[in-house]
């Protein structure tokens, strides 16, 4: 791998996080019942992830209570993602030359060079590329539960899902079975 393509995966993460932020924005304007505009305002003026999910966990027990055990889940995802892309955006990249003459490329904590053995955590190219994978599950999940916020009477096909989220279902685990509800697989076909 060169640095291009290490570089490159670096700005996929980005990028899917990014998406991710945008649909959280659309969550606070449906949660707390407010134009678009003002949701993007507290995302900028209230730059704490943790923050901004107690906003909405508070929404949510005043609006939408029935979905306040979902998102305490959806909360804890997002903010391993939010760990993740703090890392990814902050560290910095090191290389590191093999012995077949390739280079490692990877990012580390700067605190890593002071010697912190608490800080010695580094990503390499594929778990960027996984960071990437999961923010844009975490997209898809945070759409279709602002789905079910927009009103009174919507009663989609995978709402269920929703209520019966439980801590111990993994993101891949709900997000593939959400997936197979809105995008149900094409029917077989039946030749003889």
């Amino acid at each position: 791998m060169d640095d291009i393509a290490f570089d490159m995966a670096r700005i996929s993460a980005i990028k899917a996080y990014g998406g991710l932020e945008s649909i959280v924005a659309t969550l606070i304007s449906h949660t707390l019942k407010v134009q678009t505009k003002t949701a993007w305002s507290i995302m900028y003026r209230v730059s704490n992830t943790r923050a901004r999910y107690a906003i909405i966990s508070d929404a949510f027990k005043t609006n939408y209570p029935e979905y306040k055990k979902a998102w305490s889940v959806i909360e804890r995802w997002l903010s391993k993602i939010d760990t993740q892309r703090n890392h990814i955006v902050h560290w910095i990249t090191v290389t590191s030359p093999q012995p077949n003459g390739r280079t490692e490329y990877y990012l580390t904590n700067p605190a890593t060079f002071l010697g912190n053995k608490d800080e010695q955590l580094t990503y390499s190219f594929p778990e960027m590329a996984a960071l990437a994978f999961s923010a844009n599950q975490m997209h898809d999940v945070v759409l279709w539960l602002t789905v079910l916020t927009k009103g009174p009477n919507v009663n989609e096909p995978y709402r269920d899902i929703y209520l019966q989220l439980t801590n111990d279902q993994t993101l891949d685990e709900f997000h593939s079975n959400l997936m197979t509800i809105i995008q149900p697989p094409p029917p077989r076909s039946s030749r003889a």
